[in-house]
């Protein structure tokens, strides 16, 4: 729930409006008044681009704070507006962590810290050596406040203003950077928004078949049709993927969804891909979806063993025979049966891997919250919306639902059995990507110049930027 802020300093009377109106957007937001809430926002804009406004955390503050409930109540215009008067503050955005940096970052900044505690000579020239090489945006990752925040008040006590001057514009970028990625992460907590030069997660298709016929899915619109199903990825590709994501660093923890557009088990080669991942990307976990009507016994054992396997998703839909039956195409009892042993294998500590029931609303889907929760208190459930998979399925949908918001997929990297690159996880038939990973390397296609601005910018849908498949999405 936002709450008012405390009255600013005397010094920073040019922010008092802003303050003012903060207090009634969060007071109007509050009490459910979000039209008023949203009307308040758009004044604030106009007042904050007023000149006389000063550049410091405390404008930036309140320009998020703005944005956040901008973004809270739907409207992307004011988020956009807001942006315009953030985004000059980030440089060039959210830079990735990488360790061997970082050493060399407070590496350096000890040496200051050392010489100046001890009255040496070369003090501030080791201060200027270190603001002209670690000022570059490579080593401006939000850890690194606490570095510059040090050599801020080396610069204070050797009253070198041109100095701090550089260190307050450098706290001011990190500062920004820190306030909207501070955004993303409450309004989307399932974003990695650090994940900038490598992905957060990977999915890959290994066999393009499913032995389902989801009335909400578009795979049997793609059996009718010929898309893809049936293709089998080689094993050499696979390898050549994996040698791919071998390019991040050990110290970048990701998660590999070998699942796209299918039923990953079907795939017999599923467990020898899992250990090779698990050999050859020792900081990767390891998990996908399925319809669990092949978790046999025998493959539940198969996945337990594996351990850097560890989260499966089981997507029910209907909790009675002839709606599973509807909404499926398979047979409901079976499916229980497997869902029962895979629940005492969890409950008896012989699987340790996580488990999701999934579900999607729809006309046929018909799922008992109560029944799921009772039957398997062991697992998690998650509901979702259909969504019409961008036409390709009949699934109701209008305009986008969500008005304004970030994308997950901005962050992963999707390759489809036949190598090409789906551009997100709707894009099912690979018309959106910009690649094949038989050509191309997988973190090249990552690092795509609008796909890192995007990331980098903490960018909205509705961005210049970005695509228009993605300002069309109705995925919420």
């Amino acid at each position: 729930m936002p709450r008012p802020i405390e009255q600013l300093p005397v010094d920073n009377n040019p922010v008092r409006e802003l303050e003012k109106l903060w207090n009634e957007v969060a007071r109007n937001y509050n009490q459910g008044s979000i039209e008023e809430a949203g009307r308040l926002v758009w004044m604030a804009i106009d007042a904050a681009r007023r000149p006389s406004l000063p550049a410091d955390h405390n404008f930036i503050d309140l320009l998020c704070l703005f944005r956040l409930i901008a973004w809270q109540v739907k409207d992307p215009g004011a988020v956009l507006k807001l942006d315009e008067l953030i985004d000059p503050f980030l440089g060039s955005g959210v830079t990735q962590y990488h360790k061997e940096d970082d050493v060399a970052l407070r590496a350096a900044a000890n040496s200051v810290l050392a010489a100046y505690g001890d009255g040496a000579a070369n003090a501030l020239d080791l201060l200027r050596e270190f603001l002209a090489t670690f000022t570059d945006d490579r080593y401006l990752f939000l850890t690194a406040t606490d570095v510059f925040e040090a050599m801020q008040s080396v610069c204070i006590g050797a009253n070198e203003v041109e100095l701090g001057e550089i260190c307050d514009r450098v706290l001011l970028t990190l500062h920004a950077q820190d306030q909207k990625t501070d955004i993303l992460r409450k309004c989307m907590p399932k974003i990695r928004p650090e994940a900038i030069d490598y992905p957060a997660a990977v999915s890959i298709e290994t066999y393009s078949k499913c032995n389902a016929k989801c009335n909400f899915c578009p795979y049997p619109e793609m059996d009718k049709n010929g898309d893809r199903v049936g293709t089998r990825m080689s094993k050499k590709l696979f390898r050549k993927i994996i040698a791919d994501l071998g390019g991040i660093p050990s110290d970048h923890s990701f998660n590999i969804n070998l699942s796209r557009v299918n039923e990953p088990l079907l795939d017999k080669r599923i467990f020898e891909f899992i250990d090779y991942i698990g050999e050859h990307l020792p900081q990767c976990t390891v998990g996908f979806p399925s319809n669990g009507s092949t978790l046999s016994k025998r493959n539940i054992e198969k996945l337990a063993a594996l351990p850097n396997f560890t989260s499966l998703s089981i997507s029910i839909n209907a909790t009675d025979a002839d709606s599973y039956k509807a909404a499926m195409g398979l047979d409901f009892d079976r499916t229980v049966k497997n869902l029962d042993t895979l629940h005492a294998m969890c409950r008896s500590g012989e699987v340790g891997f996580k488990v999701w029931l999934t579900a999607v609303l729809g006309a046929e889907q018909k799922v008992d919250v109560e029944w799921c929760k009772e039957r398997y208190p062991g697992f998690n459930l998650s509901i979702y919306e259909a969504t019409n998979w961008f036409g390709l399925t009949d699934n109701a949908t209008g305009d986008p639902r969500v008005a304004v918001g970030s994308c997950k997929d901005w962050y992963q990297i999707h390759i489809l059995a036949d190598g090409n690159e789906a551009l997100c996880c709707y894009d099912a038939l690979g018309r959106h990507g910009e690649g094949n990973a038989k050509d191309v390397h997988l973190l090249d296609l990552f690092n795509l110049p609008w796909r890192r601005e995007v990331r980098q910018k903490l960018a909205i849908r509705q961005s210049a930027v970005t695509p228009e498949f993605c300002k069309n999405c109705d995925y919420a």
